[in-house]
């Protein structure tokens, strides 16, 4: 198995037709066709059902195509990451949560770009477990993390901006004209929440109840989607303020308030390329500005 394999079976992947992939590719149907079944037989698992017009990933399939794009785009950004001779260049990958800090890492970015102008920045928004899973199996460079969270082994710096917790409502809801979320009303309202544990350990402790207490409708792992549960009425989600909230929802903060602080984290004794040392060294100096 090469790259070329893998980047082949990710064009047949993603047409789901062996005639349209080969004539993306260049090549002839038959050796295409050639190519994947060595793939299944080295593989030693049906990677494709075939159809007289299409061809789809069975299961073993779906897991190898996240598999085989994981390596390419790992392969890639080595390649990129050892392009440079004199300038920074190449790709920066950093994986973050939708929080207000990140309004503070765009600044950094830009000023960094502005100095070396052949870097790029490459961000993955997802929540803080798919960052360091990121960032484990060196697909990402730097996480943004929200705590409540784990970092004792990764280097880390802490951002200036605090979040502030609360829950994201209905405008036209009683819970809006209240103005805050006080601990009782925990109990009384479906609640839309992170499946980490740590994030419900932390609002159930604030209202003085057990997780097990937690009267939880649904689980979410990004805001957006939260909200749109929100709207359809599943419950109010619990989340930090942010400024994507749409005209029909609002962020309602709670009372004592709760607020928590981002982490920007990355793997401890690891050989970085030039660029992305470049960039966490602009950051850590940022604080001595």
């Amino acid at each position: 198995m090469d790259m070329n394999t893998l980047k082949y079976f990710l064009v047949v992947a993603r047409e789901e037709n062996i005639t349209k992939a080969a004539g993306i590719l260049h090549v002839t149907q038959p050796t295409l066709s050639r190519q994947l079944m060595n793939l299944e037989e080295e593989l030693g698992i049906k990677i494709f059902n075939r159809s007289n017009h299409r061809i789809i990933l069975t299961e073993d399939g779906l897991l190898f195509q996240r598999r085989a794009e994981e390596i390419v785009a790992l392969m890639e950004k080595t390649k990129n990451e050892f392009t440079a001779e004199h300038q920074l260049s190449g790709e920066i990958v950093i994986g973050s949560g939708e929080f207000p800090s990140f309004t503070w890492l765009c600044t950094k970015m830009k000023e960094f770009q502005t100095l070396h102008p052949q870097v790029s920045f490459n961000i993955v928004t997802s929540d803080s477990d798919q960052i360091k899973e990121g960032i484990e199996n060196g697909n990402e460079d730097i996480g943004i993390l929200l705590d409540p969270v784990n970092i004792e082994k990764y280097d880390y710096i802490r951002l200036p901006q605090k979040a502030e917790w609360g829950f994201v409502v209905q405008k036209n809801s009683a819970l809006a004209k209240q103005g805050y979320i006080k601990p009782k009303d925990i109990t009384k309202n479906k609640l839309l929440i992170s499946k980490r544990t740590l994030v419900q350990e932390q609002l159930a402790r604030w209202a003085g109840i057990t997780v097990n207490e937690l009267n939880i409708a649904a689980y979410h792992n990004l805001p957006a989607n939260g909200m749109k549960m929100v709207l359809q009425g599943i419950g109010i989600s619990y989340a930090v303020q942010t400024e994507l909230i749409s005209k029909d929802l609002v962020f309602i903060p709670m009372k004592p308030s709760e607020k928590t602080g981002t982490v920007a984290v990355w793997k401890r004794n690891v050989p970085f390329s030039a660029t992305v040392k470049a960039f966490i060294s602009y950051l850590q100096n940022s604080f001595d500005e």
